[in-house]
């Protein structure tokens, strides 16, 4: 994510909230899967290369994962609630044209709006801890896959990452 640039992110984006099509001009190489009884099949269709980059993005969990045990020192009894100025300085720390996710806000608007929604953004803030409650919509991502620069073939599931957009008043908070 690092190596991205902004024009990569915002490519995606238009990939992403674009309409679901198959008639695009670029098109993702045929995947080379690895079977677990060492053979290997391709992935030629859309179902099975979304199969392929899941698996190689998230692989299963190790079959006995050892829990430490461990002991949480106790919360503090006092809570300090966002200020105005925390939140002011947040929305203009933004990077303002990262990919927006699902909800499609730009970063470019927290920060040139900020003067005129900082009260409303203090008071949903506030509210989210007073009711412990976070929201749904703010949870939802759009994960879009991209290219890893410079790999001899793209035809291994590994040769790809995954980009997560998330919803940017959720990350704001």
């Amino acid at each position: 994510m690092n190596d991205a640039s902004e024009r990569d992110l915002w490519t995606a984006n238009k990939y992403a909230s674009g309409p679901p099509t198959d008639s695009g001009k670029s098109r993702m190489h045929n995947l080379r899967r690895s079977n677990r009884n060492g053979t290997s099949t391709i992935a030629t269709t859309n179902e099975d290369k979304s199969t392929a980059l899941a698996e190689s993005f998230f692989p299963p969990p190790p079959p006995h994962p050892s829990i430490p045990q461990t002991c949480y020192p106790k919360p503090p009894d006092f809570f300090h609630y966002f200020t105005r100025l925390q939140i002011r300085k947040t929305a203009l720390s933004l990077d303002a044209y990262k990919a927006p996710g699902p909800d499609s806000i730009p970063n470019i608007v927290w920060k040139k709006c900020i003067d005129t929604l900082i009260n409303h953004l203090y008071f949903l803030f506030r509210a989210i801890f007073e009711l412990e409650i976070y929201p749904e919509e703010w949870e939802k991502s759009i994960t879009v896959v991209l290219r890893k620069p410079g790999k001899p073939s793209y035809e291994e599931p590994k040769a790809y990452r995954p980009i997560a957009l998330l919803n940017t008043i959720g990350k704001l908070f």
